[in-house]
């Protein structure tokens, strides 16, 4: 992230290692709403590049995800993201 030239866009980003929950349960994700003052789903987005853990579990939790696609997967019907990019940068369209 910190390579991509997009870590100043970002008042925080959480990751399972330091939270101590694997994503895709809801403790992750609780615990993040949980550290953002004002924390609002409609103004959220999950980012990630595994679609069980990261995609799956805000999905999961109501809220917009974009999943990091760098292979050109094909995703599977059961998981669908609401974007998907193949490189970083690409956030700066959606955000």
């Amino acid at each position: 992230m910190k390579q991509s030239g997009l870590y100043k866009f970002f008042e925080d980003i959480f990751d399972s290692q330091s939270i101590g929950y694997q994503k895709p349960k809801e403790e992750f994700l609780n615990y993040a709403i949980s550290h953002i003052s004002e924390f609002n789903r409609k103004d959220a987005l999950v980012i990630g590049d595994s679609l069980n853990t990261d995609i799956k579990g805000g999905l999961q939790s109501g809220i917009d995800t974009c999943w990091v696609n760098r292979t050109g997967q094909i995703s599977p019907a059961e998981i669908k993201s609401t974007y998907t990019i193949s490189n970083l940068m690409e956030l700066t369209s959606i955000c």
